[in-house]
């Protein structure tokens, strides 16, 4: 089956979040109800953790995209999870494959077996009552990032000039 194959040669690839997140797919079908702080929770959000949320989404390597198809599919149950408990923040989100949890604001990681691939991600969820107090510098560390101006997006702009490399 997929399983024995998947695990045979499994590759652990790195592919840069903010790119998933650029995509029509991910702008329509996730929305910004829900904020998720990939890495370190930022010094500006502020709330108690109420739930861990570990999520593990495999698809067929033929699909386009397939790593970002994951990442996409294992957000949307994590967004689910936070939602179910009132929250819109998900913080210190990580990849998580078998476990070993890997903290980046950059990249996610995606196994690449012969047939499939996977993405596993553990998140925090905080309590409804959590705030992220604007005006600070580390608010374009959230996905999606946010606008400042409700729906009038911009494609390019001032967020790729705050990201250290």
């Amino acid at each position: 089956g997929v399983y024995s194959s998947f695990s045979m040669a499994t590759q652990l690839m790195e592919y840069p979040i903010q790119e998933a997140f650029n995509t029509e797919d991910f702008k329509l079908r996730l929305g910004d109800n829900v904020k998720f702080y990939f890495g370190e929770k930022p010094a500006n959000v502020s709330g108690q953790v109420i739930a861990i949320s570990k999520v593990r989404r495999k698809t067929m390597r033929n699909k386009e995209d397939p790593c970002a198809w994951a990442l996409l599919s294992s957000l949307l149950k994590m967004k689910e999870e936070a939602l179910k408990r009132n929250s819109h923040i998900v913080v210190n989100v990580a990849s998580n494959y078998k476990d070993n949890r890997i903290m980046s604001k950059e990249n996610y990681q995606c196994a690449v077996g012969a047939m499939a691939v996977e993405v596993a991600l553990r998140g925090e969820i905080l309590e409804p009552s959590a705030v992220i107090q604007a005006g600070s510098p580390y608010s374009t560390d959230s996905y999606p990032a946010d606008s400042g101006a409700g729906e009038n997006r911009e494609p390019e702009g001032r967020t790729e000039s705050s990201c250290p490399k």
